[in-house]
């Protein structure tokens, strides 16, 4: 939850643009996650502009995965705490497309890309410089 929270308080409540959507996926990755705790999660991110998901079968986290180059040729199975930036009008067809920008909070994956409010809600404020009105 504490990245929802950066998300909330660093990200959506400084960014003050209808052109924003986010959409946040909650999946089960520690014992015990369930609907019924992300529900409670949800209660962190509360801006407007969040849509929020539950994905039972971490169907999205596994997609997203391909893209995060894991450390000495593993391969991550599921991303989780992940944070993705996308143009507008970027189209998921067979795979989720690739990121313009992306943070995470993954242990032993690069660590020039751990979440930072600060450079996010930055990454932002440029990506939507270059979104039509």
């Amino acid at each position: 939850m504490q990245g929802a929270r950066v998300v909330q308080e660093q990200v959506l409540s400084k960014v003050d643009s209808e052109k924003l959507s986010a959409f946040v996926v909650w999946l089960p990755f520690v014992d015990g996650d369930s609907r019924e705790k992300a529900a409670e999660a949800m209660k962190v991110l509360t801006d407007k502009r969040a849509t929020h998901f539950w994905d039972a079968r971490s169907e999205i986290g596994k997609a997203f995965a391909e893209h995060i180059k894991a450390p000495k040729g593993q391969k991550l199975l599921v991303a989780w705490d992940y944070y993705a930036l996308f143009e507008a009008g970027a189209k998921w067809k067979d795979s989720p497309p690739a990121p313009v920008e992306w943070m995470h909070q993954l242990e032993g994956i690069e660590p020039g890309r751990l979440l930072d409010g600060d450079k996010l809600r930055q990454a932002v404020e440029k990506l939507l410089t270059t979104v039509r009105k």
